[in-house]
């Protein structure tokens, strides 16, 4: 995940640790795993995790996959954290890899947090070869958004919370095939309940974490856009 030393970190803040885990992002390995059986990677393959975080799924997929996975992050007190893995940092804006260079591309919880995400887009394409898959979950807003929507004062993925079709019309644009798009928004639910188990609600929390920020505030710019999540595989033409 992306952290931007302008604005409150929340991917690596210990109270989020404690919700989500080593992922960092709502159902875990749910949708990495759901991902990889659609895909059928054969064992070897190269599969790039971009926003790598901690390394979790980079852990998950080179062992329970036996996939070649080199994971990638912005965040060197990240990266710390998985010493044992291959992990480089970098931001996946200028990815230091050659073109038509990887089988896979994993970018979880990541768009949504990136400045310019059509870079990010047109360097995935880039290094990805032709036929290569590109898995992309992300949150989404189910509701319709103000021509400018208000961004939360830290950098995190409801920032970039577009409708569903806008981010596929996204990811399309550099020319990915989307082959699958599927709503998982009951799994933002689950941890949302989670939360409010754990900490009496979601005021609470976000207070917890942020006691000089305005958790109300947060709260009502986030039910505005009524976030769901999605994960979409695409796969890179073939010229």
């Amino acid at each position: 995940m992306k952290s931007n030393c302008s604005l409150p970190g929340l991917y690596d803040h210990p109270g989020v640790l404690a919700e989500t885990g080593s992922t960092v992002r709502p159902g875990g390995f749910v949708l990495t795993d759901r991902a990889m059986q659609v895909c059928g990677f054969p064992p070897g393959a190269v599969v790039l995790d971009v926003g790598c975080g901690r390394g979790a799924s980079v852990d998950r997929l080179r062992t329970a996959e036996r996939l070649a996975c080199v994971g990638l992050d912005p965040n060197p007190s990240m990266l710390e954290h998985a010493p044992n893995l291959p992990v480089v940092r970098g931001t996946g804006e200028a990815l230091p890899f050659a073109g038509s260079s990887l089988d896979g591309l994993l970018c979880e919880c990541v768009l949504g947090a990136t400045p310019d995400p059509g870079q990010l887009l047109k360097e995935f394409h880039r290094v990805l070869k032709p036929g290569g898959r590109l898995i992309i979950t992300d949150l989404f807003a189910r509701n319709p958004l103000p021509e400018d929507p208000p961004s939360l004062p830290m950098t995190c993925c409801f920032n970039g919370a577009r409708p569903l079709e806008t981010h596929v019309r996204a990811i399309s644009a550099p020319g990915f095939e989307p082959c699958l798009v599927e709503d998982h928004s009951g799994l933002l639910r689950d941890l949302a309940a989670k939360i409010v188990w754990n900490h009496g609600s979601l005021t609470d929390f976000w207070t917890s974490l942020f006691p000089a920020l305005d958790s109300d505030c947060i709260l009502s710019r986030i039910r505005a856009i009524k976030p769901g999540l999605f994960l979409c595989i695409a796969r890179k033409e073939i010229s």
